[in-house]
Parts: C-alpha cells; structure tokens; sequence
C-alpha cells in the first residue's frame, strides 16, 4: 500500500461489500473477510496469510485496479476501525475514486479526519451507505479480540495482497473476461464498462506522439469525456431504478438499464441484428466497435 495511490476505475461498479446477506446463515463478504483474518491471527500470528490476489495495471504512478476494489476498500475501512488513520497517513495509502468525487472525499477527507473536507453532496450514495455499514460490522467483528494491537501488527506484518500486474493495452478485456465469469455481472454492467473506457481507450495510443502541453489537454479532455458519460450513466440508473418507473415500463428484475439497452437494440435492429440474441457480444460487436461508434451509442442511448 506505500507503492502508489489506488484508483478505483469508472468503469467499476460500487462498492458492495457490506450488502447484508439474504441468508440470515450467511456472512456478508465483509463479515468473511473478518472471520478469515481472526481465524488465521488465532491459529499462528506469525504465519503469512494471504488474500485472494488483485490484477492491476500500474500507469503514471498510479495502481489502477483491474480487479480487487472490494477487497482493497474492505481493508482501508479495516484499517479505519481499528483507529490507525495515522498509520493510512504514514503509508500515504489512498484510495482514489476516479469518478465518483463524494465517494473520494468521504475515505479519503471525512474517514481520514482531513481538514480539506469538500462539501458531499449526497451522502446516501451506495459507495458511502455501504461503507458505513461495513465500518460497523466491522467494528462487531473485531470486539471480541482481546489484544487489538497484536492483531493490528500481524495485519501490517504477516496479512498480504497478491499482486499479479497486467499490461495497460489488457484491462478492458481482462476486466470483462474476470467479472464476465462471475453470475452477477450482468450483460448491462459489461456494456456500460466498455461504453466508458473505449472513448479513451483508442485515443490515448495518440498522446504519446504530443508534447507535454499538448499531452496535457488532450488528457484533461480524456478524462471530462469519461466523467461526463460516467455521470450520464448514474443519472440514468438513479432514474430507472425509481419504484414508479420501473412499475410503468414493467422492467420487472432485470437490471434496471436493460430496459433502455434492449429498447436501443431494437430500434436500431435490422438485418443483420435482428435474428441475433440482445447480449454484450453481440451489442458490442454492432454498437461499440470503436471510440466513435461508443460515442455515438451513447448519445443515441442518452435521447433514447
């Protein structure tokens, strides 16, 4: 964690960690990650325990998070409970939220006890609503350990991250091919991370030919292109997953955006789409080949 910050890419989805389990039976995630930690500090303090590697690309300073943002934010916030914010200070240990700014305030200012403190705007957003509840179960799970400082040092000392780095050019396709394998990752989650790195992703092969002023803009461009369509995005899940609308367009359980995807998937169908199946493989192939044809998908989707 002194390497470099953390980003939490815009193209990943909030965190959940601390969603209760239908399962009364059932750890939560944060509640397993817990039990896992005390079980192991129980068994042999000075034996290493390892966490469920992370992949990540390393780019201009930065660790970019591939796969592994719950795991990562689950052990700020442990840190957090433990009261070692002095410790995060130390290690410079931050998390940066790349798009999602009242999120990245709240870890980085209001949990850090900063003075820099920048208003957030909406602090019953999922990243923050469930931080908070996975700061509590936390809190639970640890107050049976006796010895919190023998078990802060076998965190620091003996508890490690795998670390398996990538090459940039691999994210999008190693991002989708991770979580594509995982039952909750829908066909709507895959299309809207591929709708919001693909913009970028072509153009900045370009920057390199620039000079620093030119590199300069043209990132500052990049990076207002994605916040812009990442805001778009939120905008419009907050709207359709409104109890009213989804009861009027009868979106029953499925994701709350499949309704306008599969409804921008047929107006646009013809020939050759239309004997296809509405899936990621498929939308991308016809609708987000390249950086302009993700634009325009996404303006088309933004009217729609």
């Amino acid at each position: 964690f002194k390497k470099a910050n953390f980003v939490i890419p815009n193209y990943q989805r909030g965190y959940k960690w601390g969603v209760p389990n239908d399962d009364p039976a059932k750890e939560c995630s944060v509640g397993y990650l817990c039990k896992s930690l005390i079980d192991a500090f129980d068994r042999d303090l000075n034996q290493e325990y390892f966490i469920e590697a992370i992949t990540a690309v390393e780019k201009n300073n930065e660790i970019i998070l591939v796969d592994g943002q719950q795991r990562t934010t689950t052990l700020f916030l442990l840190f957090v409970a433990l009261e070692e914010i002095e410790y995060l200070k130390s290690i410079n240990f931050r998390l940066v939220y790349d798009v999602r700014k009242d999120s990245d305030n709240y870890l980085n200012n209001f949990m850090l006890e900063n003075l820099e403190k920048q208003i957030i705007e909406d602090e019953d957003t999922q990243d923050i609503y469930y931080f908070k509840i996975a700061l509590e179960k936390i809190k639970i799970k640890l107050a049976p350990i006796v010895s919190k400082e023998i078990f802060v040092k076998f965190l620091k000392e003996k508890v490690c991250l795998l670390f398996n780095i990538i090459e940039a050019d691999k994210e999008l396709k190693t991002f989708i091919s991770l979580n594509g394998l995982k039952a909750e990752m829908k066909d709507e989650e895959l299309i809207k991370s591929d709708l919001l790195i693909k913009p970028s992703r072509i153009e900045e092969t370009k920057i390199e030919k620039l000079d620093d002023a030119e590199k300069l803009g043209f990132e500052w461009k990049i990076n207002e292109d994605r916040n812009r369509l990442a805001h778009n995005w939120d905008k419009w899940l907050y709207w359709w997953n409104n109890k009213d609308v989804k009861n009027y367009f009868g979106t029953g359980n499925n994701h709350p955006l499949y309704f306008l995807l599969i409804t921008y998937w047929n107006i646009k169908a013809n020939v050759d789409v239309k004997n296809k199946k509405f899936d990621f493989d498929n939308f991308k192939s016809k609708f987000i080949g390249n950086n302009v044809d993700a634009k325009r998908t996404f303006e088309g989707l933004r009217k729609v």
